[in-house]
């Protein structure tokens, strides 16, 4: 299951796209692919799919989380 934005741990911030996230990995701002979850308070684990890919045509996810996964 895909979201389409989620809540970053790193920045504190609620409604992160996958986008935006692997745009804030090549700025230096954000560095863990894994700290996200669905929002600020909800806290199933979500995980930017091709976070450190270099490419913004690309498919970026948030998805769940391995342990979430069945």
């Amino acid at each position: 299951m895909a979201y389409e934005t989620a809540y970053s741990k790193e920045l504190k911030r609620n409604d992160i796209t996958a986008l935006e996230a692997n745009q804030y990995f090549h700025e230096g701002i954000l560095t863990d692919s894994k700290a996200f979850q669905c929002s600020e308070v909800c806290s199933i684990p979500l995980t930017c799919a091709n976070f450190t890919k270099n490419h913004q045509n690309g498919i970026n996810l948030l998805t769940l989380g391995h342990q979430m996964q069945v």
